[in-house]
């Protein structure tokens, strides 16, 4: 959402950092150890000359021995010494006040940044919710309006004048009125002679009718 974090890239420097230091501790410590292991074999080694010296004695020899024996002994308190001060050290964090004060400090401005993101994105979101709202409105509107418009209004508009547009209207029966209208809005003369022919009965022929001693009268069907 905003990208590479910037707090992200810190603390990584961080860890790198505190990693590094520690590596550093760890493979001083292990050099030290093996140090002071070899100090230790030549101390045993040069014990055991002492005693032969001791047995033979030989003072020179002890003397020497003895000699060898402190400096070793000075120099493996000196390696062990060492030793302890760096597994105190491994366990401190490795981190200063500076390092912490960056890392907090690049908390507080991606927390601040954050915050106002969400201010945007809910405003943003309200929007969109109210013009969904107005299109909604508006769509049920169209709606109302198709509805509206299918209903057929040019022939319920004609049949005030329906007889002025073909007389022949009133020989249909109410109901196809409106139907009649609307073929002849579209031009369907044929269509309309159809209806009219379906629903107006054929002249029958006149029957001549003569009664005894009366004159022809004409009867129509």
């Amino acid at each position: 959402m905003f990208g590479k974090s910037k707090l992200a890239e810190i603390v990584a420097a961080f860890q790198k950092k505190v990693s590094e230091r520690r590596s550093k501790i760890e493979t001083r410590i292990a050099s030290l150890e093996t140090e002071a292991k070899q100090i230790s074999n030549k101390i045993e080694a040069v014990m055991k000359e002492l005693v032969d010296y001791e047995l033979a004695e030989d003072d020179a020899g002890q003397a020497k021995c003895q000699k060898v024996i402190r400096e070793l002994q000075l120099e493996l308190e000196r390696v062990q010494g060492l030793i302890k001060a760096y597994q105190t050290e491994l366990q401190k964090t490795g981190s200063d006040e500076k390092d912490l004060a960056n890392i907090r400090a690049a908390a507080q401005k991606e927390r601040e940044a954050r915050l106002h993101k969400i201010k945007e994105l809910v405003a943003e979101r309200d929007s969109i919710e109210q013009q969904i709202k107005q299109l909604e409105n508006r769509l049920a509107e169209l709606e109302q309006e198709i509805n509206i418009t299918k209903t057929d209004q040019e022939a319920q508009t004609l049949m005030a004048i329906a007889t002025f547009i073909d007389p022949r209207i009133q020989k249909l029966p109410h109901f196809e009125h409106k139907r009649y209208l609307e073929l002849w809005i579209n031009g369907q003369d044929e269509a309309m002679e159809q209806t009219l022919a379906r629903h107006t009965r054929p002249e029958e022929p006149e029957r001549r009718v003569t009664y005894l001693n009366q004159p022809e009268k004409i009867i129509h069907a």
